[in-house]
């Protein structure tokens, strides 16, 4: 009966160490975890904002060279396609831009001469998305030249008058009216 007693109070110990090893070690998990997820989250923010001053970097290089391109066109007054060149490739060797595009603002009175030296008309887009010649209006805004990092697939629509997007009508009219430079997506 002793023996017996012995033995129950043996197991019942047994039992009771297993029980406590279980429950320490699941508390010893949930610490970790709960450290370990503080700690990632901690590494998380750190590289977002890491690769979000980077990105601020890159833009204001970015910015600084178009204002270097807009400095350089408002003193020379003209932009010729291999001066585009030289510019475009500097802004998209900085990897903040997929493409970029010169778009010249053109009054009602110069538009022969503009289609004259260009060797291509100013053309709008219908509504169903074919070109034809744009119509009369006090400025155009036709893209001059295009430069992107892949090819696009497409033929850049060059001549395109994109004044005749009532959407960007608005920015490209302020723009010309403060000398500001603008961009947009």
């Amino acid at each position: 009966m002793v023996e017996k007693r012995s033995m129950r109070l043996r197991f019942g110990l047994g039992y009771a160490v297993v029980v406590a090893i279980a429950i320490g070690s699941v508390a010893i998990a949930l610490l970790v975890h709960d450290r370990e997820s503080d700690n990632f989250e901690q590494i998380q923010r750190s590289e977002a904002a890491r690769s979000a001053r980077q990105a601020e970097a890159v833009a204001a290089l970015s910015v600084g060279q178009l204002a270097s391109a807009a400095a350089f066109y408002q003193a020379e007054g003209t932009f010729n396609r291999h001066e585009f060149d030289v510019m475009a490739d500097s802004l998209l060797d900085t990897g903040a831009l997929a493409a970029t595009a010169f778009v010249q603002s053109v009054p009602r009175s110069a538009r022969s001469r503009f289609e004259r030296n260009h060797g291509s008309p100013i053309v709008e887009r219908t509504a169903l998305g074919s070109f034809r010649r744009a119509g009369d209006r006090p400025f155009y805004f036709p893209l001059v030249y295009a430069a992107t990092k892949s090819p696009l697939g497409v033929q850049t629509p060059y001549g395109f008058d994109l004044g005749s997007d009532p959407t960007r009508v608005d920015h490209l009219l302020r723009g010309r009216e403060t000398g500001r430079r603008r961009s947009r997506r």
